[in-house]
C-alpha cells in the first residue's frame, strides 16, 4: 500500500510539472505571441535573456489587460495595468544576463476577455561607473541606455559633455521615471543629480535633443550627504537660501512624541524629513502658510532626524528662519470595548484614543458618520501598526488579529475636512 501511495504522488508530482511547462509559454525577446483571454484566466510567459538590459513585455489589444512581473522563483517584480496606449500593459525592467523572467497576463477584472498580442524587446545597457567617463556618438532619434550603481548614500551626478545638445532621463531599475534634464550643464550638455541608496542601481537614458546628433561623454560623480547643522528642539537659526541651495540640519530627540520643524520669513522653503538611515519619512512646502514649510514627525527617545531644506525650486534665493519644538504624546480618551463615543473634529485636528482588550482574539475599531475619517492605530509604546482610510463610504476600520487579553492599544483619528463622527470598539 506504501509503495502505491508512492507511486500516485509521484504520478501527482509530474503531472503538476507537465501542466506548468504547458501553461508557463516561451516568449522569445524581439518576437510575439497571439492568444485569446478567458475570464479569470491567468497566462505565464518566459523571457529569457542573453545580456544585461531593459527588457519590456507588452500587449496589444481590445481588452484591458495586466501584467505582472516575476524572478524565476516567482518572486513578484513589479506590475502594471495601462501602458501608452491606456488599454494595454507594457513592463520595463533591468534584466540581468542569462535569467528568466515569468510574466503574468490577465484581466484587469475578472470579467475581461477577447484576443491579443504579447510581445518582448530588449535594449542594450553599457555600465557607467563612478569616476570613469564613458565616450558615444549618438545618431538621430537613437537613445543609448547606461547603469549606474551606487556606491554610497548620498547623491549621483551623471552629466554630458561635448558640443551635442543631449537629453538625459534617469529611471530606478524598476524602469520608473525619476527625473530629466536638458541644458543642466551648460547648453549643449545634461546633468541630472539624484538622491540615492548605496548598492541600487539606476538607469540614464541619453538622446540628443530634437534632431540633435554627434559625439558625446557621459560621466558619473558620487556625493555623501553634506554635514548636517545641529538644530535645538526649542530654538531657532537663521539662514539664507543661494541659487541651487539645499540645507541640511539635525534634530535630536531626548523622548519619544513628535517633533516639528518649520520655517518663517518670505522665502518660499521646502521641506523634507530624513530618519538616521537618510529614508524619506516626510515632505512638506507651504503648511506654515506664506510659502513657509513644515514638518511634524513622530520621534523615538534618543533617535537622530535630518531635515533638507531648500527653495521651493532651484531659481528661489532669500533669508529665512528654521525651527523645532517638541509635543509628547497626548492622552488618549479611552473606549470601552463594546461602546462609542461620539465626536467632532476640526479641520487638521487629531483625536487620540487608547482601548483595552477584555480577551484574546481580534479587536476591531471603526467609525461611523458622513466625515471622511483617517485611522492610526499604535502599541501601547506608540509603534506603528496599521493605517485605514476608507474601508467603507468615509469611514475607517482597522482589525488587528491575535491581540491578548488586557493589553493597550491606541488609535489616532484624522480627518479630511471637518464634522461629526462616531468611533466603536469590538471584539471577536
Amino acid at each position: 500500500m506504501r509503495k502505491f501511495f508512492c507511486l500516485i504522488a509521484i504520478l501527482v508530482f509530474f503531472a503538476i510539472g507537465s501542466v506548468f511547462a504547458q501553461t508557463t509559454q516561451e516568449l522569445r525577446i524581439g518576437s510575439f505571441l497571439s492568444g485569446n483571454l478567458s475570464r479569470s484566466q491567468e497566462i505565464w510567459y518566459s523571457v529569457r535573456t542573453t545580456q544585461t538590459c531593459i527588457l519590456s513585455v507588452e500587449t496589444e489589444s481590445n481588452i484591458d489587460t495586466y501584467l505582472e512581473a516575476y524572478t524565476a522563483q516567482r518572486v513578484l517584480i513589479t506590475e502594471n495595468d495601462d501602458g501608452p496606449n491606456g488599454l494595454d500593459a507594457r513592463i520595463n525592467l533591468l534584466a540581468q544576463a542569462n535569467t528568466t523572467y515569468l510574466f503574468k497576463l490577465r484581466g484587469l477584472h475578472s470579467d475581461v476577455s477577447g484576443s491579443f498580442r504579447i510581445l518582448a524587446d530588449s535594449r542594450p545597457i553599457t555600465e557607467l561607473r563612478i569616476g570613469s567617463p564613458v565616450s558615444g556618438n549618438i545618431t538621430s532619434g537613437g537613445e543609448y541606455i547606461y547603469s549606474v550603481r551606487a556606491t554610497q548614500n548620498g547623491y549621483l551626478i551623471v552629466e554630458t559633455s561635448g558640443d551635442t545638445d543631449t537629453y538625459l532621463t534617469a529611471y530606478d531599475e524598476n524602469y520608473n521615471w525619476l527625473a530629466e534634464d536638458d541644458d543642466g550643464a551648460g547648453y549643449p550638455n545634461a546633468r541630472i543629480r539624484l538622491q540615492v541608496s548605496t548598492g541600487k542601481n539606476y538607469i540614464f537614458a541619453v538622446k540628443g535633443f530634437g534632431d540633435s546628433g554627434g559625439a558625446y561623454r557621459i560621466s558619473a560623480a558620487s556625493q555623501g550627504y553634506p554635514a548636517a547643522t545641529a538644530l535645538n528642539v526649542g530654538s531657532f537659526l537663521n539662514g539664507n537660501i543661494a541659487l541651487n541651495g539645499e540645507y541640511w540640519y539635525s534634530v535630536r530627540a531626548s523622548q519619544s512624541g513628535f517633533i516639528t520643524v518649520e520655517t518663517s520669513g518670505n522665502t518660499d522653503t521646502y521641506l523634507t524629513a530624513y530618519d538616521d538611515g537618510y529614508n524619506v519619512i516626510g515632505y512638506d512646502d507651504d503648511s506654515a502658510g506664506g510659502g513657509n514649510a513644515r514638518l511634524r514627525i513622530q520621534v523615538a527617545a534618543g533617535g537622530t532626524y535630518y531635515f533638507q531644506l531648500r527653495g521651493y525650486s532651484s531659481e528661489i534665493t532669500g533669508s529665512y528662519r528654521i525651527l523645532a519644538n517638541y509635543q509628547a504624546f497626548p492622552t488618549p480618551t479611552p473606549i470601552t470595548v463594546g461602546s462609542f463615543i461620539n465626536g467632532n473634529i476640526e479641520y487638521e485636528g487629531e483625536i487620540w484614543y487608547s482601548v483595552r482588550t477584555t480577551r484574546s482574539g481580534r479587536l476591531t475599531v471603526e467609525t461611523s458618520g458622513s466625515t471622511d475619517t483617517v485611522l492610526d492605530a499604535y502599541s501601547s509604546d506608540y509603534q506603528h501598526i496599521d493605517r485605514n482610510d476608507d474601508n467603507e463610504d468615509l469611514n475607517a476600520r482597522i482589525g488587528i488579529n491575535n491581540v491578548s487579553a488586557n493589553t493597550t492599544y491606541i488609535f489616532r483619528l484624522t480627518s479630511f475636512g471637518a464634522g461629526p463622527f462616531r468611533i466603536y470598539a469590538i471584539m471577536e
